[in-house]
């Protein structure tokens, strides 16, 4: 079996959002899906972009066709040159939150609730 299948899944698979930001968008601060930048507003779910005027949209290569206005072959291209870039940086970890648990009994409240 080849490796090309596998090669052209790991660019697929790449972090959109880290991509995005390569390419010159900034995070939406009110929508953690959308991105903007001049002339562009894009949403991001999971492996996939979209562009909110025009609601075009596709994966990672797509998303370096759309920003650069680059062929099928430079897109593969820069989004390798990315990739590289993206595998030199340590994955970011989510900051740890407390335990959960339950509220304070609130003994008080009970003969409201019994009515």
């Amino acid at each position: 079996m080849s490796k090309k299948p596998d090669r052209w899944n790991r660019l697929r698979q790449l972090p959109l959002g880290q991509i995005a930001a390569r390419l010159g968008y900034r995070p939406d601060p009110r929508d953690r899906n959308r991105f903007r930048r001049d002339g562009s507003v894009i949403g991001i779910s999971g492996e996939k972009f979209c562009e909110c005027r025009t609601s075009r949209g596709g994966g990672a290569i797509g998303l370096v066709i759309h920003a650069e206005g680059a062929s099928f072959p430079e897109a593969v291209k820069r989004l390798r040159q990315l990739a590289g870039d993206l595998a030199a940086e340590p994955e970011p970890k989510p900051e740890p939150r407390g335990a959960l648990a339950p509220p304070p009994s609130a003994d008080t409240a009970w003969p409201a609730v019994r009515r």
